[in-house]
């Protein structure tokens, strides 16, 4: 059974107002109605995928009634939306309003603010939208033509309303990234406003799948080749190879770096980046593109041959097992042929 609970809130702004002087938000828990529901979907159905902006939490270490864990106040109150009993995910989607509230100046106007929760079986997910107030006309044609000023309207099709949406199960694992939309700015990009990204809902970007693993993957490339010392070179063959394997799904730059690498060798891959911006960005490691851009490693000779191995082949001299081992500046290659092919010279010889 699926369950949909919808609040909406009339929200001013108050960040620059003293506490005493900030009105509330106006609203609360609103009927089901399936007129709303289907005018949601619609907007959410014909906004492309890539406009979407990938965003993860700030959480940090927090102790209170609810104990010691990692979070922030945005986030525990997004997850009561879809998971608390009425009374305490009334108490968030309130919260929620007063907070859009305190993060917007009167650079904005008022909003409206639709929160949608829909929960089937242990998943989770809670849409977050903002419709700026706007002025309209009613015009009235039958009889006499009359014309109504409409005061407390939202417009639907502003370039100024936002979009977030997360979804997951009801602990402390799930819940810790999802997407947000700005319509203003559109697309995937980094200057999405940044009171709906990192005022209201306390995030920090993300950046997807592909682009992170390509950033990572680029950095260990550029910085393979500014290495002298073989042994540096060992030491990030076997952190490329312990990325690629480990358990641990979200990653940013700065984790592989302090996770995987000594001293130097850390301060050394993050001053590889090509994108240094997207250094703390959050993403998920696709396997497929980090194989296709760090699946092997090339050896050239002095003798003109090239040597060719899968990373995770290739050892040192506490690893005499594997295909190819390189002790310094020696390298050893041995192998069963499995095949045997002549192809045209780059002026080397494959080996």
């Amino acid at each position: 059974m699926t369950e949909y609970r919808v609040w909406a809130y009339s929200v001013q702004p108050t960040r620059t107002l003293a506490p005493q002087a900030a009105p509330m938000p106006v609203g609360g828990r609103v009927a089901q109605s399936a007129e709303l529901r289907a005018a949601l979907e619609a907007a959410s159905a014909r906004t492309n995928r890539e406009a979407w902006t990938s965003v993860v939490f700030r959480v940090e270490p927090i102790s209170d009634e609810r104990g010691a864990r990692r979070s922030n106040a945005a986030r525990d109150a997004i997850m009561d939306l879809a998971f608390a009993d009425e009374d305490q995910s009334n108490a968030a989607s309130l919260q929620l309003a007063r907070h859009l509230g305190s993060a917007m100046d009167n650079r904005s106007t008022g909003h409206l603010l639709v929160l949608v929760a829909t929960v089937a079986g242990a998943l989770g997910s809670v849409g977050v939208w903002t419709f700026p107030r706007d002025d309209a006309f009613r015009f009235e044609a039958a009889g006499a033509p009359t014309v109504e000023l409409l005061e407390d309207v939202f417009s639907r099709t502003s370039k100024l309303r936002k979009a977030a949406r997360f979804e997951g199960e009801a602990h402390d694992a799930s819940f810790i990234s999802g997407q947000a939309l700005d319509f203003q700015t559109g697309s995937n990009s980094f200057d999405v406003a940044n009171y709906w990204i990192g005022r209201f809902l306390d995030c920090r970007l993300g950046v997807t799948p592909v682009a992170g693993t390509q950033l990572v993957a680029r950095a260990l490339r550029r910085m393979n080749e500014s290495l002298e010392d073989p042994r540096d070179r060992q030491q990030l063959n076997i952190a490329a190879l312990a990325l690629r394997h480990s358990p641990r799904t979200n990653w940013t730059l700065v984790d592989i770096a302090k996770a995987f690498l000594p001293g130097d060798l850390r301060d050394q891959l993050i001053a590889s980046s090509e994108k240094p911006e997207m250094n703390e960005s959050s993403f998920r490691l696709d396997h497929s593109t980090f194989d296709r851009l760090v699946a092997k490693r090339v050896f050239s000779l002095d003798s003109g041959v090239v040597v060719s191995s899968p990373i995770g082949e290739v050892g040192d001299a506490d690893e005499q097992t594997k295909s190819v081992v390189v002790t310094g500046n020696r390298l050893r290659c041995e192998g069963t042929v499995v095949e045997e092919k002549l192809r045209g010279g780059r002026g080397g010889q494959a080996a």
